[in-house]
């Protein structure tokens, strides 16, 4: 499957109303108007109060879904994600908080706090595809958190991070493109 086929179909299942934001490489990508490798998903936020919109649009289009939930708070979710085999599209569910900011837990880091103009979002174009992406600055903290999970799996699991292969290949290949794209 197509990432970016899929991302279009399920832009194009939503209501104008319900925010649905690209992150990760896809992001990246648009943020750049061309493709700098493959790309197996599509990294994903909503909002909240959107989930249930969202996951609805998901299963006209077929998919079925599987949710992550909070370890200290068990009823409380801070993602989804598809369940068939490589996962096409994930989202991490974004809460609004005072002061014109939201709260996002992504991977190991629960429940980080940004400023809501971090969020942007971009509308970029990739093949053909426009889509609402993140701000290359929101990037940038993911990947630094990423590069920063990384460096404690490798210490901590040299196991599983020789296992991971690709996929540090893919975030310390974004690293390079934030650079670039930040000397712009």
């Amino acid at each position: 499957m197509n990432p970016l086929s899929e991302l279009n179909k399920l832009l194009q299942a939503l209501p104008e109303s319900c925010s649905v934001y690209v992150m990760g490489g896809l992001a990246l990508d648009g943020h750049f108007g061309k493709m700098s490798r493959k790309h197996d998903d599509a990294d994903l936020i909503c909002w909240r109060k959107d989930v249930d919109t969202v996951k609805g649009a998901l299963k006209k289009l077929g998919y079925e879904i599987e949710v992550n939930r909070f370890t200290d708070e068990s009823n409380l979710e801070y993602g989804f994600e598809t369940t068939d085999e490589e996962h096409i599209m994930s989202f991490n569910i974004i809460d609004e908080k005072p002061n014109d900011s939201f709260e996002i837990s992504f991977y190991h880091f629960p429940r980080l706090i940004f400023p809501k103009k971090i969020l942007g979002p971009f509308m970029v174009s990739l093949e053909g595809v426009t889509f609402p992406a993140v701000d290359p600055e929101l990037l940038r903290v993911f990947n630094r958190n990423a590069c920063e999970y990384l460096d404690r799996l490798k210490k901590d699991n040299p196991e599983l991070y020789n296992r991971l292969g690709y996929k540090i290949d893919n975030i310390l290949n974004d690293r390079k493109l934030l650079d670039q794209l930040g000397a712009k």
